[in-house]
């Protein structure tokens, strides 16, 4: 019998390496240099808040971007709606945590939370498949579902660019303002470094999709999400991503953690993300049928398996492959015990070059489009599992027409 392995596409923990090596200096040398420095400053009347970098010193008022006052913590005692997310809010970083401004209780950002929403959503927990008859109030007269309608409002307000370059293992880097939906979900570790598990999309102003085996790792919800940066390790200034954190998680009712079905979930943000070139909505492609076999995916992964993430966003193009002939390619799966069902649907690299890997759990499958001389990025699925990566196995993603009454009663309620 052929020995394979199947995962989940979201990394395991990896521990920073923090082994830091003893460096000698001339202290004669430093202390004149520190001397000097003290006289230029005092030349130039530069001010700098006295800000120490021992853990007790932390208790210092500062301003947020927001306007408000607020009082520099540790990232661990801010509570989620109280830091931006910014990095125009951080106090000063420590050798070991960061410290950001954190506002203070009695001064609310308007933008903070959305407005109350009606939690009526028992109507949407019905079939395995995900798929809901219910669908009177989410189309307007003109047969647009409010997806569809928000999605439009979203476009309405932005520009766009377009891409491509050399590739990396089949995979190609995107440029910026490429994706501006991929998302990156966070969480922050002990030594306040971020690990950055998983993918997730941008679909509104407020909530992030992405799989729902990302929304819960080792029984921990992601700290942060950040959207549409290229590297997630070093700062770029061709882009400008936003950093938020996440105030609530939704995993689909059906979803169970021991099997891969129902692989969904959303994430809500803690402030209302700016719509720019490089922040903007993906939209969800309701309709059963997919009009097309030629697709993308990405995300921040590995590009072979076992290989380290490249933190790197990266292009895929892949084929979609009947459920028929991915059920007879794909061994028995002890987690996928009916095989791939109508709520899920597969793709491949004909080649057997490339595929979604290890890290690229919650990202997209997508079309894109060109509509109204704008680009348009249809969700039709969800990095969910697969065996290896690349080769003759397809992977399987969650299909997202499925799902679609399930999302627009959280995100959109009214």
């Amino acid at each position: 019998m052929e020995n394979f392995s199947v995962f989940n596409k979201s990394p395991s923990k990896l521990q920073p390496n923090l082994e830091m090596k003893p460096r000698n200096f001339n202290l004669v040398y430093v202390a004149t240099l520190l001397l000097t420095m003290n006289i230029i400053l005092a030349e130039c009347d530069y001010h700098f808040e006295d800000y120490s970098s021992s853990e007790e010193d932390t208790s210092s008022g500062c301003r947020t971007i927001w306007g408000t006052d607020g009082t520099c913590k540790t990232l661990r005692e801010c509570p989620p709606d109280q830091w931006s997310g910014s990095h125009r809010d951080i106090c000063f970083r420590g050798r070991y945590q960061k410290i950001v401004c954190c506002q203070n209780h009695k001064h609310k950002h308007p933008e903070s939370h959305r407005p109350p929403r009606n939690d009526n959503t028992d109507r949407t927990r019905e079939k395995l498949n995900g798929v809901s008859g219910d669908e009177k109030k989410n189309k307007d007269n003109k047969g647009m579902r409010i997806s569809e309608q928000k999605f439009e409002e979203y476009m309405n307000k932005i520009f766009d660019n377009t891409t491509s370059e050399p590739n990396i293992q089949g995979r190609t880097p995107t440029r910026p303002g490429e994706y501006p939906h991929m998302s990156a979900l966070g969480w922050i570790l002990e030594t306040d470094e971020i690990d950055w598990k998983c993918g997730g999309n941008l679909i509104s102003d407020f909530f992030v999709l992405t799989a729902a085996h990302c929304v819960s790792v080792n029984g921990k919800t992601p700290d942060l999400v950040k959207i549409g940066d290229l590297n997630l390790v070093e700062r770029e200034d061709t882009v400008f991503p936003q950093t938020f954190r996440v105030i609530k998680t939704y995993i689909h009712p059906m979803y169970d953690s021991a099997a891969y079905y129902n692989d969904i979930g959303l994430i809500e943000l803690n402030r209302k993300a700016i719509f720019t070139e490089f922040v903007r909505p993906a939209c969800l492609w309701s309709k059963p049928e997919i009009p097309h076999d030629n697709v993308v995916a990405m995300g921040y992964g590995s590009t072979e398996f076992g290989g380290v993430q490249t933190k790197t966003l990266t292009e895929l193009k892949l084929t979609i492959m009947n459920n028929t002939e991915c059920n007879s390619r794909l061994p028995p799966i002890p987690a996928a015990n009916l095989g791939v069902i109508e709520s899920q649907i597969c793709a491949i690299d004909p080649s057997g070059r490339t595929d979604t890997c290890q890290g690229d759990s919650g990202g997209p499958l997508q079309m894109n489009a060109m509509k109204h001389g704008r680009p348009y990025y249809y969700l039709i699925g969800i990095t969910s599992y697969g065996i290896f990566c690349g080769g003759k196995y397809p992977s399987v993603y969650t299909r997202i027409p499925s799902f679609v009454e399930w999302i627009e009663n959280i995100v959109w309620p009214f």
